[in-house]
């Protein structure tokens, strides 16, 4: 597990990653606007997405994301109304990274 946050691996690749990508505070600029990204996947995304046109359109409105998973994200909180809700008070989330930054900031 991470010793700077709660982060479970199952392989220490995976730890060696999260570590570096996460709290390694290197950043990773575009070339071509003051985007920067914490890691070299995110900066390729941001780079098909808004400077070569790449997007994945949601299939039940006009939403494009820059990846399949902000897609899906997307779609299960607007179309499935999902949400996650803060055991500690009434916050609920649509999206799980941002539950995990409230439970950090707030409890």
């Amino acid at each position: 597990s991470c010793d700077q946050c709660d982060y479970l691996a199952t392989q220490d690749y995976n730890l060696k990653t999260h570590i570096k990508n996460v709290h390694s505070g290197k950043m990773y600029s575009c070339y071509k606007c003051n985007f920067q990204a914490k890691n070299q996947k995110t900066l390729k995304s941001h780079n098909e997405f808004k400077h070569e046109g790449i997007s994945y359109p949601c299939d039940q409105c006009a939403y494009k994301g820059s990846s399949k998973s902000l897609v899906t994200a997307h779609q299960n909180s607007v179309h499935e109304r999902i949400r996650y809700s803060c055991e500690q008070c009434d916050y609920q989330a649509t999206r799980q990274d941002n539950l995990k930054t409230h439970l950090q900031k707030h409890h």
